[in-house]
């Protein structure tokens, strides 16, 4: 490859022949036949653009494949159903921050104990409880949730093996 460079490929010399091909497209006979199997896919591309009108676009052949799912791997299941909702527990901790520190700097956790206070109900609020209590129900969460994905991925397993699995249509342009 080092002795085909691209200042090579365009440059002409006399001790080159050059041809003519049906195509239109101009080649140089080279010994080793990479510069002429190179012309010869450019000059196919060509006698294609030339044999279709200048206002019409090439048409695209559309590929169809059917895929069967017949079985989903539960520690696969596992293993995305935990990061996921790990990630989820993450938003809705950070939103939940959010949220307590916006209240507090309302001063509404203020207000609502000063009223809780007029009524005789002793009430204190503090976010740092109220998120330390939202964080682990958000970890039985995720473990709860990730359990329940892995028992549908076995379910989905023992109902594939009766039924044969879910036909997917898959569509691609070449």
């Amino acid at each position: 490859m080092d002795d085909w460079l691209p200042s090579e490929r365009s440059r002409t010399t006399a001790k080159q022949p050059t041809a003519t091909v049906p195509g239109g497209v101009a080649t140089q006979d080279t010994s080793d036949g990479r510069r002429q199997r190179f012309t010869q896919a450019v000059t196919s591309r060509a006698r294609a653009a030339a044999a279709r009108p200048a206002n019409t676009r090439p048409t695209r052949r559309l590929i169809r494949r059917d895929i069967m799912v017949r079985r989903v791997d539960p520690w696969s299941v596992l293993k995305i159903s935990v990061v996921f909702y790990t990630c989820m527990l993450i938003i809705a901790m950070l939103a939940n921050a959010v949220f307590w520190a916006f209240v507090g700097r309302l001063g509404l956790i203020d207000q609502v104990t000063e009223i809780a206070g007029a009524l005789n109900i002793a009430l204190s609020i503090n976010t740092g409880n109220i998120l330390r209590a939202f964080f682990l129900v958000g970890v039985l969460g995720v473990i709860f949730w990730s359990a329940v994905n892995v028992f549908l991925a076995f379910l989905y397993n023992l109902v594939a093996d009766l039924i044969g699995g879910i036909r997917i249509d898959l569509a691609e342009d070449e």
